[in-house]
């Protein structure tokens, strides 16, 4: 078992990413100086610390071992199915930009906001997510996918489903009386890409301003085999606190199972479980 604390940390990572083209701004509010530099050293630091326990997880769940992280914050955590919470508060605004989501550790491929919903009387195809190269259509029986991209296509029976897999993005997807909704979870890694990611939102509360970050794990794309890896994580033993100091996590590995998936770009997919709790 390993236990690495925060002070071992010597990576840094970039907090600042190029989403869509758009520089995420860093800007704070006027204030004295001393309080500015103590709360850019407490989001950087946090935020290092962060990428470090989604690198164990990943590390955890490929050697099929059990490991131990700590981070020294005050703040919230709640572990939750595949995804990990955390939410300090801090005197000055850090984040700017015009969509809710900033990338920590990897860089955005965005999401799908637009045209998600399909209806069933139209029998003409949609561009989900607006994407000329991913056309979708539905009726009462089935639904109709096809990613030009990849020249693959998916028609599944009516109903409900989750994790996705078409092209670039992963879907949940809700059946509902005349249409059906493409729920965006996440985008999908390529390569060597981040498996676990980490995204951070701001925003008010009261006098001060909360930062929330979630860490979450997508499924990752070998271009050579076409085979996917898709970590989840699982809440074990105590999946909240409130921290004053030091938080334990401790990751350990539950088990994996190849399934086919329903995808236009993975030929098969490996679940691989990881439980976290926190201490």
């Amino acid at each position: 078992m390993r236990i690495r604390l925060q002070t071992q940390i010597v990576n840094y990572v970039l907090l600042s990413s190029v989403v869509l083209g758009i520089a995420l701004g860093v800007y704070l509010w006027a204030g004295p100086i001393i309080e500015k530099n103590q709360a850019r050293n407490t989001i950087n630091n946090l935020e290092i610390a962060l990428s470090e326990l989604a690198k164990e997880i990943e590390n955890v769940a490929l050697l099929e071992t059990i490991s131990s992280y700590s981070i020294n914050f005050n703040g919230r955590v709640e572990v939750k199915e595949n995804k990990i919470i955390l939410a300090i508060e801090t005197p000055i605004e850090y984040y700017t930009t015009i969509i809710d989501r900033i990338p920590i550790n990897y860089v955005d491929v965005g999401g799908c906001y637009v045209n998600n919903t399909v209806s069933k009387n139209d029998d003409i195809f949609v561009e989900l997510c607006g994407d000329s190269s991913l056309l979708v259509k539905a009726n009462y029986t089935t639904i109709f996918i096809n990613d030009t991209m990849n020249n693959k296509t998916l028609s599944l029976p009516i109903g409900n489903y989750k994790d996705i897999i078409i092209k670039n993005y992963v879907f949940d997807i809700i059946n509902r009386i005349d249409d059906v909704v493409f729920i965006w979870k996440s985008g999908l890694g390529y390569g060597e890409s981040p498996i676990c990611i980490i995204d951070a939102r701001s925003y008010k509360s009261g006098n001060t301003i909360v930062i929330e970050y979630t860490l979450s794990c997508r499924p990752v794309l070998d271009l050579r085999t076409h085979k996917c890896l898709w970590i989840k994580i699982v809440p074990s033993g105590t999946v909240g606190k409130i921290s004053t100091g030091e938080t334990i996590f401790r990751i350990s590995y539950n088990s994996k199972r190849i399934v086919i998936p329903n995808s236009t770009v993975c030929s098969y997919l490996e679940e691989k479980l990881v439980g976290v709790s926190v201490i």
